[in-house]
């Protein structure tokens, strides 16, 4: 997949955040028997508590075994990851990033605008409006150009999965689900385009529909699609797939690339099947994937892609928490979770 360079400079990308923080130890513990057994003067072989020694080193190994194992009691405790509470997600991108993106594409859409209405015949100009368009989160005007885009040349169809997604974040899941069909005849490798059928079947007639509508793939893809893939399929789990590519022996590099595919499409799966927590939290981390981030092309489009469903879920989420009477008149734009916000 290529597509113009939609990528965020790297200064303006704040350092991975983890999304878990070790919990501090509160307290402390005195396990039973340790101090005791000091306090006592215990000796070991001490005639005192037997003739041979032998009640004295039962009793003291029975005590330092049980120290120990409230030690490590107490260090699980300490340092077992905690996941932050939903309110307390920093969000993955600063603010004064948030703003000049918009401005820019703000600002891109007004001259493209004045560019098309002096030659409306020029493929190029609708197809970058309808980036700037999507990355505003104005997907039925994004549709609109992509459509404009292969009306002027037709033989941009089969291949426009920008156009698949645009319309399955505007609603349109049976015309996205047509798209990534036909973009199938056009690359039967690519499971990436698999996965955005399955996510608008899933949509538009439920998780068994669109399981059994799974494109078939027979050859190799890059990694880590097949397993990505599979997951969807209902064969491995998405904590699995991240676990894989933890262990796998691959360059750092390699390993953050993997991560961002990975982070953002267990994110999806777990926006279609109405776990938003889960999804916004994984979203998070692909939005904070530093190769995600700077990455140009189809790539960074698919961060772009991230950053926005992550946007809408926080969006979402803010609204449920916060008082009806601290929203604004024109607060945050969300749709129920049965269906994908759209936004114009």
């Amino acid at each position: 997949m290529s597509t113009p360079n939609c990528s965020v400079p790297s200064s303006q990308i704040p350092h991975s955040r983890p999304l878990f923080s070790r919990a501090g130890c509160l307290g402390t513990v005195s396990p039973a028997g340790v101090t005791q057994c000091g306090s006592a003067g215990v000796v070991p072989g001490s005639a005192t508590l037997g003739s041979d020694g032998r009640l004295g080193r039962e009793r003291l190994a029975r005590s330092l075994g049980l120290g120990v194992l409230a030690w490590l009691w107490v260090a699980a405790v300490c340092l077992a990851p905690v996941e932050l509470r939903a309110e307390e997600r920093p969000d993955p991108l600063p603010a004064a990033t948030r703003r000049e993106q918009r401005t820019r594409w703000e600002a891109d859409v007004q001259t493209l605008t004045r560019r098309i209405e002096a030659n409306s015949k020029d493929v190029n100009l609708y197809s970058a409006r309808g980036d700037a368009r999507f990355f505003l989160g104005e997907f039925a005007k994004s549709v609109e150009d992509f459509d404009q885009m292969i009306e002027l040349d037709p033989s941009l169809g089969d291949s426009h999965w920008r156009r698949g997604i645009a319309c399955f974040y505007a609603g349109q899941y049976e015309a996205a689900a047509k798209q990534f069909e036909v973009y199938h005849s056009f690359d039967n490798i690519d499971r990436e385009n698999g996965i955005w059928r399955y996510l608008s079947q899933h949509r538009a007639k439920g998780r068994e529909h669109a399981r059994e509508g799974l494109l078939k793939y027979e050859k190799d893809d890059r990694e880590p699609f097949p397993d990505i893939y599979r997951m969807f399929g209902g064969q491995l789990e998405g904590a699995e797939v991240l676990k894989r590519i933890h262990a796998a022996q691959i360059t750092d590099a390699e390993r953050e690339k993997r991560l961002f595919y990975a982070e953002l499409y267990v994110g999806l799966n777990a926006a279609v099947e109405g776990q938003a927590d889960s999804a916004e939290r994984h979203l998070a981390a692909a939005v904070e994937n530093r190769w995600g981030a700077k990455a140009g092309g189809g790539p960074g489009w698919m961060w772009q892609v991230g950053r926005l469903h992550h946007d809408l879920l926080r969006a979402a989420r803010l609204k449920r928490e916060a008082p009806a009477k601290d929203q604004p008149a024109d607060g945050p734009k969300a749709a129920p979770r049965s269906k994908e916000p759209q936004q114009s």
